[in-house]
């Protein structure tokens, strides 16, 4: 279990890191060293996340939150306690890697959001 959360792990900091360089003004949510290693939780100021799932939706498996808060329309009570500032609350968005998660589906998760990403920049 130890080993699989390791690889899970470094997935997910792949996934971090391309998204990151891509996209410069993005912010990871919560503690960088104290997090679950299969949850990767983004904010991209001044774009809404419902435009990015708008736009990755039929590509790929994407929240703006806990799965415990799917279809609650309300800012995540959560991301306010950690005083986020709103722009941030509504870029918010939650990518799941599992043990089963492949290193080409993080390039290609990767890729699909920063094409979204881009098309929404184009649009501003």
């Amino acid at each position: 279990m130890s080993a699989d959360e390791t690889a899970i792990a470094i997935l997910r900091d792949q996934v971090q890191n391309l998204l990151k360089a891509a996209i410069p003004d993005l912010m990871v949510n919560g503690d960088l060293n104290n997090r679950l290693s299969g949850n990767l939780h983004i904010s991209i100021p001044n774009i809404p996340n419902t435009a990015i799932i708008a736009r990755v939706r039929h590509q790929l498996e994407i929240s703006t939150g806990a799965a415990c808060s799917s279809g609650v329309v309300t800012p995540s009570h959560v991301l306010q306690a950690m005083n986020l500032s709103e722009n941030l609350i509504e870029g918010a968005l939650r990518i799941g890697i599992g043990k089963f998660t492949t290193k080409a589906e993080v390039a290609k998760a990767s890729s699909v959001i920063i094409t979204a990403v881009n098309q929404i920049y184009q649009l501003l």
